[in-house]
């Protein structure tokens, strides 16, 4: 309740009435939440809201994990992804994914980013300085979306030995056939109106699964049913993508 308040605070300026009304009544209803529990952590009670488009029962309040967490650590359980004894390459890491895998029990479980400071490595995921076929499993969530998605894709492939797999999460409007791009949208106001965050290059359509099976995978899916959805507080038809060499 309190972190709650204090998010409230971050954000009002930047709100005008009607979305400070919107965030008055969340936080009066959120007495009244329902309780989860986190796949991540096992924590049971209720979950924080968060982000500046505001997401009720988001984050875990014990470990921090948020709806993409939890549906990655429920595919890890499930075995749809498996990441024990092999060689792990994670772009754009975060400390609860880099948990998840290391509970796994992988070989190696090197991270990588553009940017310094950030990973082990410097790497650029459309240009990888590793040589081919050296790795087993490379985990790219909510990555695809800032880049050339193909030149990308493309790359992984080559690094990646016969079998390996691309785990991939990324936000997809499922009712939209084809992916939004548009090349004269160009700055950080513009991307973030058209593709909902500065940074962001498109919006995936249902034809992601297209995107990554043109770059020679099997692409295979793992959406939670109804009652996981519930049981675990997710973002409903969120879905951890398998692109299988």
């Amino acid at each position: 309740m309190v972190k709650i308040k204090e998010n409230l605070k971050m954000v009002r300026a930047l709100l005008d009435p009607k979305d400070r009304m919107f965030l008055k009544a969340a936080l009066a209803a959120h007495e009244g939440r329902p309780v989860g529990t986190c796949s991540c952590c096992g924590f049971v009670g209720k979950f924080e809201s968060t982000g500046l488009r505001l997401r009720l029962d988001a984050r875990c309040p014990a470990c921090g994990a948020l709806e993409r967490h939890r549906l990655l650590s429920l595919a890890m359980q499930r075995g749809f992804v498996d990441m024990r004894g092999k060689h792990v390459l994670h772009f754009a890491p975060d400390a609860i994914v880099v948990k998840l895998v290391a509970d796994q029990s992988p070989a190696s479980n090197a991270t990588a980013d553009l940017e310094p400071g950030r990973a082990d490595q410097i790497l650029n995921i459309e240009n990888l300085a590793l040589p081919d076929e050296s790795l087993d499993r490379i985990l790219c969530s909510h990555v695809l979306e800032h880049v050339d998605d193909q030149r990308a894709l493309a790359e992984m492939r080559r690094v990646l030995r016969p079998g390996g797999q691309i785990v991939i999460m990324m936000p997809v409007i499922e009712a939209w056939p084809k992916t939004y791009e548009n090349q004269s949208i160009s700055t950080p106001q513009e991307r973030e109106r058209h593709f909902g965050q500065w940074d962001h290059l498109r919006w995936f359509g249902a034809d992601v699964r297209q995107r990554i099976i043109a770059q020679h995978f099997e692409c295979r899916e793992f959406t939670a049913d109804g009652p996981d959805s519930a049981h675990h507080n997710l973002i409903r038809g969120e879905t951890v993508f398998l692109a299988v060499k």
